[in-house]
């Protein structure tokens, strides 16, 4: 298989005429490299294993897996891996250099270890999906997301007296079931809601996009249900092409006021959650942490205290013990972990993330699914998250295959023209 020669393929096959039919079966092909990123990212969803009645381990399946994506890539496919871009090596060169340094005197979090990993993950799908078309990646995510979101339903039949029992008990705030994604239900259905990105307005899209809604009202949660109403944003205003776009907003704005108008007349939980917002325990206590979060700021300003250990520190100098793991705040876990340095260097990434994104008009879903976490990441998340990892490695990919692709059809276009003039 001459997988370093797919793209340059695609493109002679584009200019010499070959039909749509036959492009869309190219991209309905699953190719090796393909079959290798569903595998990994369906390992990626698999990072509990409580539902199969199995106690998670430190070692999970994506971890092996990571593995035999580089085994096979390199000695099968014969692939020679690259590093994303300077962005993805300044963030990682200065995520080691400040580690260290916090090590000495905060010592070594396992968060360290996931950012890690993170990046590892980024550049295997990175590799894998060099010569991935925009097509190619969808029908991966799709695959895997479809997968996912039917286990978790049949999940929710096996555990069918635990949803009636929270039904009956609201006040509860989430069911307590267990979950194929770490951090309880919450982060399930967000994870599951981020995948709408990949999506389009048809009826396969249309299908997901509702389960994830019935998933967000069945776990009762807030962020699942923000990140579909910014999926549905995304899909039906910004993936319909560049005309009508303030229409279409308009007409979206307009559905969201009305169904969040109707829901609430009805008395969906979640409504009524979103309107306690700050009132409620679980607000509560994110306020509690954040009323801290300057004093221990200033008691590590320059490199803070180390990757995870935000919520420790505060614990440290508000002398309260809290239950969570992370500050429930992104930027400020980031600020806490990695000192004003880290923080400045991440707020460099996001700036040129968002420049490119509003040059790209968020024409990738790897824009969109991005934007949406760092959105929601104000009040969800924790930092060094796999599927971030997954989003990392596709971007690149999509956004080092444009440019690629751009460069072919010129060098084309000037062929043709050479030959016409001969």
């Amino acid at each position: 298989m001459a997988f370093a020669t797919l793209s340059e393929r695609n493109i002679r096959t584009a200019a010499n005429g070959t039909s749509d039919g036959a492009k869309g079966n190219l991209c309905r092909t699953w190719t090796a490299p393909m079959i290798l990123a569903f595998l990994f990212l369906l390992a990626l969803c698999f990072q509990d294993s409580s539902p199969f009645g199995i106690e998670t381990g430190t070692v999970k399946p994506y971890h092996l897996m990571m593995f035999v994506v580089l085994i096979y890539s390199l000695f099968t496919l014969k692939m020679k891996w690259m590093l994303p871009g300077k962005w993805f090596f300044i963030g990682l060169l200065a995520l080691l250099i400040i580690s260290f340094f916090d090590y000495l005197a905060y010592g070594l979090n396992a968060a360290s270890w996931h950012y890690v990993f993170m990046y590892m993950i980024a550049t295997c799908f990175y590799n894998l999906g060099r010569d991935f078309t925009v097509a190619q990646w969808k029908r991966v995510a799709q695959t895997v997301a479809i997968v996912m979101m039917g286990l978790v339903f049949l999940k929710l039949g096996f555990y069918h007296d635990r949803i009636t029992y929270f039904l009956a008990n609201q006040y509860m705030g989430h069911p307590w079931l267990p979950t194929f994604f770490l951090g309880g239900v919450n982060i399930e259905s967000s994870w599951l809601a981020m995948f709408c990105v990949f999506f389009d307005c048809n009826r396969r899209g249309k299908a997901y996009f509702f389960s994830a809604i019935a998933l967000s009202m069945i776990y009762a949660s807030r962020a699942s249900l923000i990140i579909c109403v910014l999926a549905f944003v995304y899909i039906f205003v910004f993936k319909n092409g560049k005309r009508g776009v303030s229409l279409r907003l308009f007409l979206a704005v307009a559905c969201i006021v009305c169904a969040f108008i109707a829901l609430a007349a009805n008395g969906n939980i979640v409504i009524e959650r979103l309107l306690e917002a700050g009132q409620d325990d679980g607000s509560l206590g994110r306020l509690r942490m954040w009323d801290y979060a300057i004093p221990t700021f200033l008691d590590a300003p320059l490199f803070g205290a180390g990757s995870g250990n935000a919520i420790n520190h505060v614990s440290l100098i508000s002398g309260l013990a809290y239950a969570e793991d992370n500050v429930h705040m992104y930027f400020l876990q980031v600020l806490l972990d990695f000192g004003i340095v880290g923080f400045f260097i991440f707020i460099a990434m996001v700036c040129s993330f968002l420049n490119r994104c509003f040059l790209d008009k968020l024409g990738s879903p790897f824009e969109a699914f991005i934007l949406i976490f760092l959105i929601v990441s104000f009040i969800q998340f924790g930092g060094g998250d796999v599927l971030v990892g997954f989003a990392l490695g596709g971007l690149f990919a999509l956004w080092q295959y444009g440019e690629r692709e751009a460069v072919c059809s010129i060098e084309i276009t000037n062929n043709q023209s050479m030959e016409a003039a001969a």
